[in-house]
């Protein structure tokens, strides 16, 4: 189960504009995915992005 996201209203809406290419699941990890790019602090990798987006027991 993906944890809860926290995202600011602008991010949401910019994301938002993605929804229709995405299924349901796939959306919530993409913008996961886009949390940890945004709050990443090492490299800017899909692997240093999953700890940035706490995806990394998921």
């Amino acid at each position: 189960m993906l944890p809860s996201l926290n995202l600011p209203a602008s991010l949401v809406c910019l994301l938002g504009e993605l929804r229709p290419c995405f299924t349901a699941p796939g959306f919530v990890t993409f913008c996961g995915l886009t949390a940890g790019l945004a709050g990443q602090v090492r490299r800017r990798t899909v692997a240093g992005m999953l700890p940035g987006g706490c995806l990394q027991h998921v």
